[in-house]
């Protein structure tokens, strides 16, 4: 689920154009005029930070910031812009900050897109959410059927190989291995990857395709090491901020 938050104020959608007088300029939205719930650009500012630098798909390099435990910046992954304050409401996701990675996907031609992947903190049965945003009205959460697009990763060893990488159609591709039936001597796995394009905000399936079948668990680890690596997911198209 993901929360958008408008980028203008009810004020500034409702400028009194019917009270300026004819051939009267309407009145701007000062600079500092709350935008996403009562962040102002002037405490955006302050915020500490940046978590990263972050690239639209029109080419603009936004600022993005992470708000505090209190105050109008509350709970928001917020940028800003020409227009002031954008922001997603993140409290739910419980986010690790230190987990802040640059996904740039891959580009034909024009500027490469960028996504920000951000893991949500650890969890009980040991593991991760893994969270990925994009500058979509302001910056909003990549999803996939209203939940997270990656994922989740159990790290207490009891969960099927998973892995995603940058599709080279400027996607992502999602790996995923399932045991092979009938059941063999050696622990055989089947593989499955699934690709998503990212428009808007929102993935979609461009196809799923086989890619292994009944490869023994020995061979595949050779072969695609980073299925049994939890920290390998996106290491092909993300560095840290």
């Amino acid at each position: 689920m993901r929360t958008i938050r408008r980028t203008l104020t009810a004020a500034a959608l409702a400028a009194p154009l019917a009270l300026a007088g004819c051939g009267e300029a309407a009145p701007q939205v000062p600079p500092s005029a709350a935008q996403w719930r009562d962040c102002t650009t002037d405490e955006f500012d302050e915020l500490p930070g940046p978590l990263a630098r972050l690239r639209g798909s029109g080419g603009e390099a936004l600022t993005v910031k992470v708000g505090p435990e209190s105050g109008p910046c509350a709970g928001g992954l917020l940028v800003r812009d020409g227009s002031g304050v954008a922001g997603v409401d993140v409290a739910p996701l419980d986010l690790d900050p230190t987990t802040a990675r640059v996904v740039t996907l891959a580009s034909h031609g024009g500027e490469p897109r960028q996504l920000l992947r951000v893991d949500g903190g650890s969890h009980p049965r040991g593991g991760f959410q893994p969270h990925l945003f994009a500058l979509y009205d302001g910056i909003t959460e990549v999803t996939l059927d209203g939940g997270p697009l990656l994922p989740f990763v159990a790290t207490d060893g009891g969960a099927a190989p998973m892995t995603a990488r940058c599709d080279d159609s400027g996607g992502i591709a999602v790996l995923t291995a399932t045991t092979s039936e009938p059941p063999g001597v050696v622990l055989a796995w089947d593989v499955r990857r699934t690709t998503y394009t990212v428009e808007d905000g929102e993935a979609q399936s461009a196809g799923t395709q086989q890619i292994r079948d009944h490869a023994a668990d020995p061979v595949l680890r050779k072969e695609i090491p980073e299925l049994f690596e939890p920290t390998a997911l996106l290491a092909d198209c993300s560095v840290r901020p």
